[in-house]
């Protein structure tokens, strides 16, 4: 699902530079681009934390982190609503501290 979703990320990136373009400086689809590319490459070289959604969740923070600019900022604050709210559902605080640490 994270997969598929990063690779109409990046067959979005035209139109997301396009549509930047008119309002914003047009850095917005080579970031996500980049970002979703980033998200694969950890997803593929870390197959073994794929079992824990927090593990996997810290993942996508890491390629997130590197991301830059308002809207890694944004994506940043997503995540750490998402990490929460599992950890809230699951109770498991241990891997809040891996996850975000």
């Amino acid at each position: 699902m994270i997969r598929t979703g990063c690779e109409r990320a990046i067959a979005s990136e035209p139109n997301l530079t396009k549509w930047d373009m008119l309002i914003g400086d047009g850095d917005c689809g080579d970031g996500v681009k980049s970002v979703s590319l980033n998200i694969i490459k950890r997803l593929d070289n870390d197959l073994n934390g794929l079992g824990s959604v927090l593990k996997t969740l810290n993942i996508v923070s890491k390629a997130v982190d590197n991301m830059g600019g308002a809207l890694g900022a944004i994506y940043l604050y997503f995540d750490a609503a998402v990490v929460t709210a599992v950890v809230k559902r699951t109770g498991n605080v241990e891997e809040l501290t891996v996850s975000l640490g």
